[in-house]
């Protein structure tokens, strides 16, 4: 996968992963600051909730002229029905996915643990979501994901670029992954 590239990135340039919660965020300082570079924004989670915040952040986005990345969190809600609503909505917003940078956010849902999305899960989410749009997505996980084997055994999932949710001093690098 080649990603749209960025201009100016520095080791001090910022991609801010923005949702609901931040939804007044003021993206036009952010941008003129000159270290945001980038934001991520959280469009979808499981088959049907849309962040409300979507399409005021992706507006506020394009105005500033920011490079944009849409992610949808997963859920254990069946991966087809998670894609479709996923798609539906980034091209009603967006008018596609051309040019955006697309993720799938793999963690404990901790609102409702047992709506947690499984690594088989997020195998057929990232293989659904590459067949109907060309695309492969970025995947978004840390340690949920490196304590039920990584991308070993889940051919989609390995083939995804991998964002490392780490918080730690010394990442590691999840199972199926080589960076």
């Amino acid at each position: 996968m080649t990603l749209p590239s960025l201009p100016n990135v520095t080791t001090t340039s910022l991609i801010v992963d923005l949702s609901h919660y931040e939804a007044v965020a003021n993206l036009s300082i952010a941008e003129g600051q000159g270290n945001v570079i980038a934001v991520f924004l959280k469009a979808t989670e499981g088959a049907t909730y849309q962040d409300s915040a979507f399409l005021t952040l992706y507006d506020r986005a394009r105005a500033a002229g920011l490079k944009i990345g849409v992610y949808h969190f997963g859920t254990a809600r069946p991966p087809t029905e998670q894609v479709s609503n996923f798609v539906t909505t980034v091209t009603r917003i967006a008018g596609g996915l051309e040019g955006i940078v697309v993720g799938l956010d793999i963690e404990t849902n901790t609102m409702s643990p047992d709506n947690t999305m499984s690594p088989d899960q997020a195998d057929a989410w990232a293989g659904e979501f590459t067949e109907r749009t060309g695309q492969t997505p970025l995947i978004y996980g840390g340690g949920y994901l490196r304590d039920r084997g990584g991308a070993a055994g889940h051919p989609h999932l390995a083939k995804c670029p991998l964002w490392l949710a780490e918080y730690g001093d010394t990442p590691l690098v999840l199972p199926g992954w080589q960076t």
